[in-house]
């Protein structure tokens, strides 16, 4: 499965450089190598700031409860 995710994504970083430059100009490897730091920054935001947003869910519950009346 991870075999997969990688050849696809490795599919879509060198999908896209050919339509800015030609394959035998260096800027393509600059280009495609930008691609590929901006797809692996992106999952790793979206892993680092998941656990915020549970958070901010689970404060809102709390502050939403009713309040437990005094025993």
């Amino acid at each position: 499965m991870l075999s997969w995710i990688s050849d696809l994504t490795l599919t879509i970083i060198s999908w896209v450089p050919p339509w800015l430059y030609s394959e035998d100009s260096s800027r393509y490897v600059i280009v495609r190598g930008m691609f590929a730091l901006l797809l692996i920054v992106l999952v790793v935001l979206v892993i680092a700031l998941r656990p915020v947003r549970t958070l901010i869910a689970g404060y809102r519950n709390r502050r939403s409860a009713p309040n437990d009346p005094p025993p």
